[in-house]
Order: C-alpha cells, then structure tokens, then sequence
C-alpha cells in the first residue's frame, strides 16, 4: 500500500492523476490517501482508488513536525529547504549559514529560486540563522564532506544525545566513522543533480540540474518525508 501526505495547499494536490499515478507507479486498489485537502482524495475515488481523508492534525504527529535544521547554504541544502517549503509553506526547517551569509539576508530569510530544465520556482523565503542557540532536534549536514566535522562542531553546544544527524554531504561514506561519536547518525546518499548559480539581489539561484535517487541509513520515515516533498526517497539498512 502507498500512502500519499499532502498538506492544504499542496501542489500536488492539483497535478494530474496520471502524474501520480506514474511517480508512485501503483494501480487501483493499492493506495491510501492521507490529507486534509479533499478534492485530491475525491479525484482517487473517482478512479476506483482506496482513499481516506484525515484531519490536518494528523500530520502533527508526523515525526518530521519537529524542526528541521540544514546546516550549510549549498545547492543541496537550499534545494532541500526550498523543496520543502514549496510542498509544506510553514514547516518548521530552518538553514544555518556562515557569517559570509550575512549580506544577502532579510528579515532573518533568504530567497531562493529553483531552475528546472530553464523553468524558474520560488517559493516562500526561507527562515535563517547565523548564531543560534535552541536545541536540534534534526541536523541535515549539507556542507561538503571535508567541512563536515567542522561544521558540526561549531554547533556542537546545540546537539544533544536525542538528535538525529543525517548526513547529506558528497562523500558522506569517508567522514561518517569521525562522527561516530554521536548515537543518532544517519547517511544519506543521493544522485540530486544540482548546483548554486550565484546569488542576485538577494536571490540565491539554484539550478536542479537532474532528478536523482536517495538512500537514508536505517530512517523510513525520514526517506517518507523526503519523498512527500517530491523526492525520490527510500530508506536502507546499510549503505555500504
């Protein structure tokens, strides 16, 4: 059974049936829908599909409610973010940026415009910081593999035992025993194509230059997560 989280005002809740039908390459019968949107969950029926409709509560006790913190302002990172707040407008995930970062923000938020095969996305601006203090519940580590460590431990005061890590860096593999000393690591390997193309008036511009697959160490509802912002997602075992 697949089961499909849309949130009001999900994109995707107004893309075709046979877009949905391809992405999660199911048939009549086999899908359960979990939304608070009910035109798509209508349209399911329709179709001789299996469908539900929950509250918007419901998604409160998705595990991914809690806050999501990305460290670094890479193409990775600002793609995931603005992935997203594309698909959740006012879910909880915040970037931590470098001092260097500083001009470019407004209002503790920064623009980011997604380039898709020469077709321009913005979405809502995402919420950043420099210095903070609140404890992380979820750290995604977007640096690159060799800033990794570093990056980690100038925030080291805001991680706890009870923190998951995801580590989403290039090269993962090759710095992920340094970082065994945290209970709660995962790493993550992906084939997203993508690359930072300057930033413009404030504009950060990332190119989405091919979509790609991704692979989570022993976290199925992190790779549930992912693939509800329209990522192609699945969570494994082990990874070597």
């Amino acid at each position: 059974m697949t089961v499909l989280l849309c949130s009001e005002g999900d994109k995707q809740d107004r893309v075709t049936l046979r877009h949905i039908l391809r992405h999660f390459g199911t048939k009549p019968g086999d899908m359960a829908l979990i939304s608070p949107f009910p035109q798509l969950s209508r349209l399911l029926a329709a179709s001789k599909f299996t469908s539900c409709i929950k509250s918007h509560r419901m998604l409160s006790s998705e595990p991914f409610r809690e806050p999501i913190h990305i460290l670094g302002g890479g193409s990775i990172g600002l793609l995931l973010a603005s992935s997203i707040r594309q698909v959740y407008p006012s879910y909880p995930v915040r970037v931590i940026l470098r001092e260097s970062h500083r001009p470019h923000i407004s209002k503790d938020r920064i623009a980011v415009c997604v380039e898709v095969h020469g077709r321009f996305r913005t979405g809502p601006d995402i919420p950043v910081e420099i210095e903070g203090s609140r404890s992380i519940s979820n750290l995604v580590v977007a640096t690159k593999a060799m800033h990794a460590r570093q990056a980690i431990d100038s925030i080291k005061r805001r991680i706890s035992d009870k923190t998951r890590i995801f580590l989403f860096c290039n090269g993962a593999l090759a710095v992920r025993d340094e970082l065994a000393e945290f209970p709660n690591l995962h790493t993550v390997l992906t084939t997203q194509g993508a690359y930072r193309d300057g930033i413009e008036d404030g504009l950060y511009h990332v190119v989405h230059a091919g979509h790609g697959h991704t692979l989570v160490e022993k976290h199925i509802d992190f790779a549930n997560f992912l693939t509800a912002v329209g990522w192609t997602a699945e969570s494994r075992e082990s990874l070597d």
